[in-house]
């Protein structure tokens, strides 16, 4: 029963790293045709695809005349607008910087590009008697000039205006404030002839951020949140045409990296739909074209409101957002996300006392561990009875060995006489198991690792050690634990099952995070001081 239960402890711990640090999700099956995935029922009046409209040599034109781009510019956001559709085609988050080995190493994260000839950020459609208007290729006029800089400034709108030739105008102004990493924007329309719908799309080419491509790509989703539920979809899965799409009654739709995110957030709910496709090259997609619609407007005017966010996933920020956009940070299902919440919750309100993320580290594993030190120390113990029992239950299977029913009877009444639970050592671990993923996932998810140095050389908790040191450390603490724990295994496999799993352990732990890893550590550290002390006892338990 002990070497049954060590070696599925064994293999249940590197099931669960595998899973949340190291396995790559399988792919899907390429299906027949393009998967469409619902969140609400679609029909005639869903979410429109950007059309191809004909136009008239007058309105090539127009398309075609010269246009310029305005850099706003705040203490925390950088936003590129292109007169051409009065679009955000660029954003730079400024209170963040790329990684150690990120070619651009120190400079600030652009999560998508502005640079000329870029991917353009927006397309207006109205649909009204007479035809397709779309405003994403009509050059608009702007007042500002080509920089604005908001630093020392409350705030500024900036407007862009266009008059058609029919009577038609539109007019977009954007609203910033300095400090924040959002802004608003509201369109004013106003034509000679009934809309029946409105339609803003906004294409987002993801840029990595991180300087572990993989796991930064394994992040980039589309999300859409509609009624308290949170849709999304991953960038590899628009390979094979995949969108999200819902039809009424949105509270977001964004796109996000492994730390940083975007959302269209309508000022309104109630009438608007969202839909999520990809951008880019067939089969090889680069990130996310969101929409919102408005599908029935029913006049010759009207307006619309819009909030955007471009900035990290910080998980207090977007809370204060409210709209449910905290709902983005990945904490988990909904069984482990309160549990990772209050980890996070509790390392925040420590952090504010110590200075380093590093030691709130080291000070969450040991509160960890001494909260479970009862229960793991029952279980030590209930193991140590087990081993002790182990020389009578091989009397009673062989005495009984050809009675199943007898032996499991008498195994039973030496379990009762000598006040053994022979799932004493399993239960006190399956209680632990929600609270180590739960801590799994805060280490992999959460912004407020990123950047943070430790011991002078490690420059970001939440990327790997650059030299290895404290993997290596973890596995040597691995190994001085099991050979504490050998001490009281008399089977021989059992012991090298433990003795290899140092090795296996320190080879899976050489890509992960370091703040993880230093997790790890001093748990391991803490376990062979509680070890120590169960051995030291376990004479006396060896004379039952």
């Amino acid at each position: 029963m002990n070497e049954t239960r060590s070696a599925w402890a064994l293999f249940f711990a590197i099931a669960v790293f595998y899973v949340f640090w190291i396995a790559v999700e399988p792919q899907a099956p390429i299906p027949e045709g393009p998967p469409v995935r619902e969140s609400a029922q679609v029909g005639e009046e869903s979410v429109r695809a950007i059309e191809r409209v004909e136009v008239d040599a007058a309105e090539e034109a127009t398309i075609e005349m010269p246009s310029r781009r305005v850099v706003v510019r705040g203490e925390r956001l950088e936003v590129v607008l292109d007169t051409r559709g009065a679009a955000i085609v660029g954003a730079r988050i400024l209170d963040h910087v790329y990684g150690r080995g990120h070619m651009l190493e120190g400079s600030a994260v652009a999560l998508f590009d502005g640079s000329e000839g870029g991917e353009q950020g927006g397309v207006y459609l109205v649909d009204r008697v007479g035809g397709l208007l779309d405003l994403s290729q009509r050059v608009f006029e702007c007042t500002a000039g080509d920089e604005v800089d908001l630093r020392g400034r409350d705030g500024v709108e900036l407007v862009f205006a266009l008059e058609l030739e029919d009577g038609t105008s539109a007019r977009r102004t954007y609203t910033f404030s300095s400090a924040l990493h959002s802004f608003e924007s509201r369109l004013d329309f106003a034509g000679p002839t009934r809309v029946g719908s409105y339609e803003s799309r906004w294409g987002i080419p993801l840029e990595l951020t991180e300087s572990h491509v993989k796991m930064d790509k394994e992040h980039f989703k589309g999300l859409l949140m509609e009624d308290a539920s949170l849709d999304d979809v991953k960038l590899k899965d628009v390979e094979w045409g995949e969108t999200i799409a819902s039809s009424e009654s949105v509270d977001w739709v964004g796109a996000r990296t492994r730390y940083f995110m975007v959302a269209m957030i309508p000022a309104e709910r109630a009438g608007v739909g969202a839909e999520i496709a990809g951008i880019g090259p067939a089969g090889e997609p680069e990130g996310f074209e969101l929409a919102l619609t408005r599908k029935q407007v029913g006049a010759a005017s009207f307006s619309d409101r819009q909030s955007f966010y471009v900035g990290p996933l910080d998980y207090d920020e977007l809370r204060g957002l409210g709209r449910d956009l905290d709902r983005a940070v990945d904490f988990g299902g909904s069984f482990l996300r309160p549990i990772s919440k209050v980890i996070f919750g509790a390392m925040v309100v420590i952090r504010k006392v110590i200075p380093s993320y590093g030691l709130v580290i080291i000070v969450v594993s040991l509160l960890v561990k001494g909260i479970f030190w009862p229960l793991t120390h029952k279980s030590f113990e209930s193991s140590a009875k087990m081993r002790a029992l182990s020389p009578k239950i091989k009397q009673l299977q062989e005495k009984y060995k050809s009675n199943p029913q007898k032996q499991q009877q008498e195994t039973m009444k030496l379990y009762r006489e000598h006040g053994v639970n022979p799932l004493g050592g399993c239960l006190p671990m399956i209680v632990q198991m929600p609270v180590l993923y739960a801590l799994f996932i805060v280490f992999r998810s959460t912004i407020a690792f990123r950047g943070e140095p430790f011991l002078g050389y490690i420059p970001d908790l939440s990327a790997p050690d650059p030299y290895w040191i404290l993997p290596l450390l973890m596995g040597v603490s691995m190994l001085i634990q099991q050979k504490v724990m050998a001490q009281m295994m008399t089977d021989p496999r059992q012991k090298m099952m433990g003795y290899m799993m140092p090795v296996i352990f320190t080879a899976l732990f050489l890509n992960m995070p370091s703040g993880l890893v230093l997790y790890w550590t001093v748990s391991n550290l803490a376990s062979i001081l509680q070890q120590i002390l169960i051995n030291r006892r376990s004479v006396e338990g060896a004379s039952i």
